[in-house]
């Protein structure tokens, strides 16, 4: 019954009338036909839909920049015993049109405690004794977490070979009165400005540890330096110094790579050596900064470096010097804030193992709310609970990428009112502080 009744439905969608059937195969031919003209035109039609398209113009590609090219000398000045009687890293501000030029000389304690590799504690001023430069580097670097380009130990006589062209310079009498023995004192004044030459401010430069207590020595160096700094003013010309020729560092006409960035031009290469370094800085405006520290507990003859300072002012200076010691992430850290505010923000953040590069941008109004920008979702969780530590924050779409950065902060007002509030910093999984994450906007 089910095959018949079946047959029978079927039976009645056919017809046994010649005309019917002829209109019916007519008109499934002329329908073929006109589907058979039109393929060509909708093709072409399609053809230019793809090629006029604008859908994927609007697709931005973000370029990663490198860290800006920081040069940095390290340079101790000794005493007669061998021992740095004073330390400072010349760092140069990073390159404009493929040229170098000006930077800041940022002194250190000599007698900053140092864990050497054997395990022994001893100052830093005695890495410099047997006068090997890679062992006053790996003493410095132990100490800061920055590695300097290169590293150079002089004496007296060498330092009048690097500094006279530089020429008089103008240092204060009490200074003088510090550094200079009772007997050399003859025809001192008590106070006001005195000019020495490079040979007798060389000898200032090795008489500081001798004469002052550890914690004067970085203060006695840094005004020293700042009488150099005052006599280069808006720039020296060294005889025998030539600045590179000077390349176009900036994007503009560069050919593009395969995933739409400009390609980098290579840059001006890095000053050859301490006399072409110093020359180079010394061609432009140079400012001087000064790392203080506190006496050690049980010795007061060793400083403890303040390292909190030594990150605001080094990830300011040097990025692409401080080396990503710490296990965390590496943070890009962008600040209109007071430095006080920074660098409360620096220890929370590194104490959290977080590696430090800073932009400061002192000009600029910071937004209400801390922002933090990454690419790699990976992070977040850790990221979002270190953040929480300074505050509220919230996310938001990366507008730059920076080689070698994990992720973009900028920090916000909300900053200082999280510090001023005395508010404990945040945990990560708690939803209750105000350290958790601000919504919308």
């Amino acid at each position: 019954l089910r095959f018949r009744f079946a047959w029978r439905r079927e039976a009645r969608t056919m017809t046994a009338f010649r005309s019917v059937r002829r209109r019916r195969t007519l008109s499934a031919l002329l329908i073929g036909l006109v589907g058979l003209v039109a393929l060509p035109s909708l093709g072409y039609a399609s053809y230019r839909l793809i090629t006029t398209s604008t859908e994927g113009d609007f697709v931005t590609v973000i370029c990663r920049q490198p860290i800006p090219r920081t040069p940095a000398l390290l340079l101790a000045v000794t005493g007669p015993d061998g021992r740095a009687s004073s330390v400072a890293l010349f760092t140069m501000k990073p390159e404009a049109n493929g040229a170098w030029g000006g930077g800041t000389i940022v002194s250190v304690p000599p007698s900053a405690r140092v864990v050497y590799a054997d395990g022994s504690i001893k100052p830093l001023s005695d890495s410099t004794v047997a006068g090997d430069p890679l062992a006053f580097l790996d003493a410095f670097v132990s100490l800061t977490g920055v590695s300097p380009s290169a590293g150079v130990i002089i004496d007296s006589e060498r330092f009048v070979e690097l500094f006279e062209p530089i020429g008089d310079v103008t240092v204060d009498a009490q200074v003088m009165r510090l550094l200079v023995a009772e007997d050399e004192r003859g025809g001192l004044a008590e106070s006001g400005p005195v000019v020495v030459g490079p040979r007798e401010l060389a000898l200032l430069f090795g008489r500081i540890s001798a004469a002052a207590e550890p914690l004067v020595e970085v203060e006695l160096a840094d005004t020293l330096w700042r009488a150099v700094a005052t006599k280069v003013g808006f720039g020296l010309r060294f005889p025998g110094y030539a600045a590179p020729a000077q390349t176009p560092t900036t994007d503009a006409g560069a050919p593009l790579t395969e995933d739409g960035c400009p390609a980098r031009p290579k840059g001006a290469d890095d000053p050859s050596d301490a006399h072409n370094f110093v020359a180079a800085m010394m061609s432009a405006t140079v400012g001087t900064y000064r790392i203080n520290g506190t006496v050690a507990e049980g010795n007061d003859e060793l400083v403890l470096y303040d390292i909190v300072e030594s990150q605001f002012i080094m990830a300011r200076l040097a990025p692409s010097l401080v080396s990503p010691s710490l296990e965390g992430p590496t943070v890009f850290l962008v600040s209109a804030l007071s430095d006080e505010a920074t660098k409360e923000a620096i220890a929370r953040l590194a104490f959290l193992q977080l590696n430090i590069k800073l932009r400061s941008q002192p000009d600029a109004a910071p937004p209400a709310v801390t922002t933090m920008a990454f690419e790699d979702e990976s992070r977040r969780r850790a990221l979002e609970g270190a953040v929480a530590h300074i505050g509220p924050y919230r996310v938001v779409e990366p507008t730059s990428a920076w080689e070698g950065i994990d992720v973009v902060i900028t920090l916000g007002i909300s900053v200082n009112q999280h510090f001023a509030s005395g508010a404990a910093p945040a945990a990560a999984t708690d939803t209750t502080t105000p350290g958790t994450p601000v919504t919308g906007g």
